[in-house]
């Protein structure tokens, strides 16, 4: 008898093969199975998948993620500033140093930590932009005209 610790290897197995770009059929024949159940096992893959993620500690890879890029960029920034003037290496320590920024900016504003803020805007003269519940409005109003494509001047 077949236990279940066992199906659910044959199910990652299948989701490989899969995934490395083999047809169902393929992997049918490969087991020995009717292509239906291929496909009832790439179902429980992703079944098993889901299970895995909910388990992650998720707050706790955002952070190790974070720590490492900060790291990477805090010592490229460093070498930068040691590394002699006019030297190739000092260019590479300061692309590496942008790099791991601008990925931890991603990585921020990936899981809505941190907005992202328009490339451009002009607020009108007149406008009261001292109360805040009007500045949000209008603020949404010109995310609203940008996602349907209205052209504005000066946006």
């Amino acid at each position: 008898m077949t236990t279940r610790q066992e199906i659910e290897e044959r199910c990652l197995e299948v989701q490989a093969l899969k995934s490395s770009g083999m047809k169902v059929g393929e992997i049918a024949l490969v087991y020995g199975v009717t292509e239906r159940t291929v496909w009832n096992y790439l179902k429980k893959a992703k079944e098993l998948f889901r299970r895995g993620a909910r388990n992650l500690q998720h707050e706790e890879i955002l952070g190790e993620a974070a720590a490492n890029l900060k790291e990477i960029h805090t010592q490229a920034w460093r070498h930068f500033h040691l590394c002699p003037e006019e030297s190739a290496i000092k260019v590479g320590y300061l692309n590496t140093s942008l790099k791991a920024l601008e990925k931890i900016i991603q990585l921020y504003q990936g899981v809505g930590v941190l907005a992202k803020a328009p490339d451009h805007l002009v607020l009108e003269e007149g406008l009261p932009f001292g109360d805040a519940e009007i500045r949000r409005d209008y603020l949404e109003l010109l995310k609203k005209a940008r996602r349907r494509g209205v052209k504005m001047p000066g946006l």
